[in-house]
């Protein structure tokens, strides 16, 4: 099988290790196992003959049964274009019975009897649920789900491993960019360390009980919607995390590497996803709120709030403490020294964490330079929350592209991009001019590391081609409405 799979990418040659390469070298070593084990050796149930343990073991592997359900096939299922809303569908299934009716709406599903059905959802106690572009070890479903049913593990509704990017990336953006979800794994760790874990999305193991008990009903478009998983930010995942605990339910991240996921290949389609984790943090700090004035306290729930709220401020809300220090820290010179004491701290514990997990330490730099040329990005995000926190209008649920061209960046993105690497130039020559040489020394740095980043991780070539695509849809004529 790993000969006659197609390897097209770096995602490819992974999937085919992991499924292919290293189950066969186990199975090898297994085989050779028994060929030389005693003959009474079984730790099975069939201790008389561990061959029919063994036999039905890989038995088991080879048995699946697949199928497929696409909401949109249905006039009376929610069609709106969100994670949250597939998930909520499906999961609404569990358990029944189902057959197809004709209406003047189109095709619609309704509940039957087993006997009368033309599909039918089983029930279970557990879901496992994935993103499109992350791929699982073979050993977690058995893993995670053995860890749910150990005492003492009741009351956690999600478990999961929070991913790390694929190894051997074939571009600087996507290894850097990968080293930033990669740190998360270790993020994570130390939230469940807290008790403050969230749920990531990427994968999981989900009680099916804990999802039920959150579950509220609404009406859209004169349809009756059942919501296990809310979609009122982007973020359905830090959304539904604040609803579970508030139920007295806990998320755990498990502490293994068993999921593996795409980075995206472009700064384009990078925006896209960043900009849609960056939105809605902020909308979901009233909850937390709620969450800390209910129940007990003390140090404990106080410790695992700080950690829940950064989490909830880390991206859009830091970007703009980041532009205010570069403007205005260097006004209040003890300020200042302060500022550049915690940056060190950070950094050289930035560089260990990097290191731990089998990057450079001089990919600290590269790490820096693309975090600047996430600021308006995060920025923008912090802006979708706050009109939506005024209008109580959603932001449109925006995939990460998966494509093989590149992803063209939208012309605000550009001009705030250039428009940030310009306003570092001119305040590094303002404060050069004004002698504060240590500041105008600063903001260089800083302005260096954002060119560094344009070129790096944008491309020069591909920005003036986005600016070349803007000018010439600015210049086509406008046809005349008749």
């Amino acid at each position: 099988f790993a000969e006659q799979h197609d390897v097209a990418d770096y995602s490819d040659r992974f999937f085919v290790d992991s499924t292919y390469r290293k189950p066969a070298l186990r199975y090898r070593q297994r085989a050779e196992h028994w060929r030389t084990a005693p003959e009474t050796e079984s730790t099975g149930p069939n201790a008389e003959d561990p061959f029919l343990d063994e036999y039905n073991r890989l038995g088991n592997l080879f048995e699946a049964e697949i199928s497929s359900f696409e909401r949109k096939r249905y006039a009376n299922l929610s069609h709106v274009a969100n994670k949250a809303t597939n998930l909520n569908c499906y999961i609404g299934l569990l358990g029944n019975h189902f057959r197809e009716l004709t209406t003047p709406d189109g095709i619609s599903i309704e509940q039957t009897t087993a006997g009368e059905a033309q599909f039918s959802v089983p029930n279970s106690d557990m879901i496992l649920i994935l993103d499109a572009d992350t791929l699982i070890a073979p050993d977690y479903a058995p893993k995670l789900a053995n860890f749910l049913q150990e005492p003492g593990n009741e009351r956690i509704a999600v478990v999961q491993c929070p991913y790390v990017s694929f190894p051997d990336p074939p571009n600087v953006l996507q290894r850097i960019a990968g080293a930033q979800t990669d740190i998360q794994y270790l993020l994570h760790q130390g939230m469940t360390f807290y008790d403050a874990a969230y749920w990531v999305g990427a994968n999981a193991l989900v009680r099916t009980a804990a999802l039920q008990q959150i579950a509220t009903v609404e009406t859209e478009n004169g349809i009756s919607v059942k919501r296990f998983i809310q979609d009122r930010t982007p973020v359905e995942d830090t959304e539904s995390s604040l609803n579970l605990i508030q139920n007295g339910w806990r998320i755990f991240n498990y502490p293994e590497q068993l999921a593996s996921s795409a980075t995206p290949d472009d700064f384009g389609s990078l925006i896209i996803q960043r900009r849609r984790w960056a939105n809605g943090g902020m909308l979901l700090l009233p909850a937390l709120a709620r969450y800390f004035r209910t129940g007990e306290g003390g140090r404990g729930k106080a410790k695992e709030v700080f950690m829940r709220a950064q989490y909830l401020l880390s991206l859009g809300p830091v970007s703009m403490a980041l532009i205010f220090i570069l403007l205005f820290s260097w006004q209040l010179k003890i300020w200042a020294i302060w500022m550049m004491l915690i940056a060190a701290v950070y950094f050289s514990l930035y560089m260990r964490d990097l290191y731990l997990i089998g990057y450079r330490r001089s990919d600290l730099l590269r790490v820096f330079a693309l975090n600047l040329l996430l600021v308006p990005i995060n920025i923008g995000g912090l802006a979708t929350s706050i009109h939506q926190a005024f209008t109580g209008r959603k932001a449109k649920f925006r995939r990460t592209p998966k494509t093989e061209t590149r992803t063209a960046i939208s012309p605000g993105f550009l001009i705030a991009e250039v428009t940030g690497l310009g306003v570092l130039m001119a305040l590094s020559l303002r404060s050069l001019a004004q002698e504060s040489h240590a500041q105008a020394a600063f903001i260089a740095i800083h302005a260096i590391f954002f060119l560094y980043a344009i070129g790096a991780y944008i491309g020069i070539r591909s920005m003036f081609q986005d600016f070349a695509q803007i000018w010439r849809k600015k210049e086509m004529p406008q046809k005349e409405l008749p």
